[in-house]
């Protein structure tokens, strides 16, 4: 018939596997039949890892992907998910597609969330993630200038941990679910898990008081860190960087860890004054000229040397 529209049956896509990443979306699984059906359809009706034709029958949802699989690739394993934990405040386990229990297992010790990124309100909510960032910043000055040591940072503790110094922002998951563990006062009601459990309401929320940092194993472990750092550079480290001269080719310089983390104020110049630079508390050293500081001599204003350069 002239000018009708002739309709033409397409075939659905080809078939290919989910690739495992790391997901920050919360999926919920459709409840009624109907949508159920249409979401399979709308996959194509088959397995999302091993390709296998599904039905809602036969068909299981993973919270983590979002997706459907047949019940050899989904074994209803249970697993904390990244979305629940940084959006939620949320650790119940969630059931999940065989290929998702694996990939969160293999994730779970890496530093995989930037909390700065993700959620930089958790900051001001969570007194925990509060001191492990104080903690932190003074690790990474420590790491800044010790990273000639070999001997430091090949310390077989250390070496699972070294994210904990070269960066201040990163958490793995189970970080976060120690700290939400650490910190019960801060959940309410969970969403939907597959038990009750809690998450919180963080907005407008005060900051909590820690009143004992060995109550959170994530404090205690950032702080068995920062303790075996230390001590290999006041008392440990027997590592001495030879600087030799390229013209004359004689030893011009030797820097041990200790040598490398005093600094003698660039104000009062007391030698008997001595400075870490990881002691942020009492020590400002300038990003520009690496000039170190006391704090009290420095009073909040800006780097000497920077300000006479210019």
């Amino acid at each position: 018939m002239e000018g009708s529209v002739e309709w033409q049956e397409v075939d659905p896509p080809a078939p290919f596997r989910h690739r495992m990443k790391l997901i920050l979306t919360q999926h919920d699984a459709p409840h009624k039949k109907i949508e159920v059906e249409a979401a399979i359809q709308q996959q194509g009706q088959y397995c999302k890892d091993c390709l296998q034709h599904i039905t809602s029958q036969s068909a299981r949802f993973c919270f983590y992907t979002g997706l459907y699989y047949c019940h050899n690739c989904h074994k209803d394993q249970k697993a904390p998910l990244p979305a629940q934990i940084v959006y939620s405040w949320n650790i119940c386990k969630y059931s999940v597609c065989n290929a998702s229990y694996d990939y969160l297992q293999s994730m779970f010790n890496l530093p995989c969330l930037e909390l700065s990124q993700l959620r930089p309100d958790l900051y001001q909510a969570v007194g925990i993630l509060q001191i492990a960032m104080r903690l932190r910043i003074q690790l990474n000055m420590l790491y800044s200038h010790t990273q000639h040591c070999h001997e430091l940072h090949n310390n077989q503790f250390l070496i699972p941990y070294r994210y904990y110094l070269t960066c201040i922002d990163s958490y793995s998951l189970c970080d976060m679910v120690q700290v939400i563990q650490s910190q019960p006062n801060l959940l309410s009601t969970s969403r939907d898990g597959d038990d009750d459990e809690e998450s919180p309401q963080l907005e407008g929320a005060p900051c909590p008081q820690v009143t004992d940092q060995k109550q959170c194993e994530l404090l205690a472990r950032i702080s068995s860190v920062r303790d075996i750092a230390m001590r290999h550079i006041r008392k440990d480290c027997k590592y001495v960087d030879v600087v030799r001269s390229a013209l004359l080719g004689c030893i011009t310089d030797h820097r041990s860890c200790l040598t490398q983390c005093t600094k003698v104020c660039g104000i009062c110049k007391d030698s008997k004054k001595t400075m870490y630079v990881f002691d942020v508390n009492n020590c400002v050293v300038c990003k520009s000229c690496n000039m170190a500081y006391h704090k009290d001599c420095l009073e909040g204003a800006s780097c000497p040397s920077c300000t006479t350069a210019t």
